[in-house]
């Protein structure tokens, strides 16, 4: 996810339709945050707190928000309390959006999170709201960068390369195993392609 997304405000009543019809699931649900999380790890927080706490995992769509240009559904999982109360125990993405009360949520069970020994990777769901020609091709470079991502850690499978490593090959911050170099250098470029994108909304990588 590209740094510069905010929780969707409910208020932003048009924005929300348009990606509640996107995703195609349902309604959204307005889910208390209790940040006890850390973030990105969504899937593996929530199942270490049923662990723990009972209740179960649920998965769907977080829906955020960058600067009323682009709204995306971001793959999410909440935990539900065993009183079946929905807990978004993840911290927001970005720290503008500390002290909100609420994440938007849209339950869907429609995706397999496998056994979570590497992340799932599912695609975005994105809309443009603005019309201007330099985010035209904001969904498609988005949908690249996941697919290589994806591609990325079902090679680091084969290889026997556990999840954590894989990433930070990917993002260059370890020497890369051979059987990783082409992928990860794939993956720098769909960084690169994001850049202009990132810049129109105001954001960095």
């Amino acid at each position: 996810m590209i740094l510069g997304f905010r929780l969707l405000q409910k208020s932003h009543a048009k924005a929300l339709r348009r990606i509640t019809k996107a995703v195609g699931a349902g309604e959204a649900l307005e889910v208390p945050i209790t940040p006890i999380g850390m973030p990105e790890q969504c899937y593996w927080e929530v199942r270490k707190h049923v662990a723990t706490n009972g209740g179960s995992l649920r998965t769907g769509w977080r829906l955020l928000d960058a600067m009323g240009k682009v709204v995306q559904a971001q793959h999410h999982a909440v935990w539900e309390r065993p009183d079946g109360q929905l807990i978004d125990i993840s911290p927001p993405p970005s720290s503008l959006d500390a002290g909100v009360p609420v994440s938007l949520f849209i339950p869907d069970d429609r995706l397999d999170i496998g056994d979570l020994a590497y992340p799932p990777s599912f695609d975005n769901i994105s809309v443009v709201l603005s019309m201007s020609s330099h985010l035209a091709g904001y969904t498609q470079a988005s949908q690249r960068q996941t697919t290589v991502l994806r591609a990325g850690y079902a090679k680091a499978r084969e290889i026997g390369i556990d999840r954590h490593e894989a990433g930070m090959m990917m993002r260059h911050l370890i020497p890369c195993h051979p059987q990783m170099q082409a992928i990860a250098a794939e993956y720098y470029e769909t960084r690169t392609a994001m850049d202009p994108f990132i810049k129109k909304l105001g954001a960095r990588s």
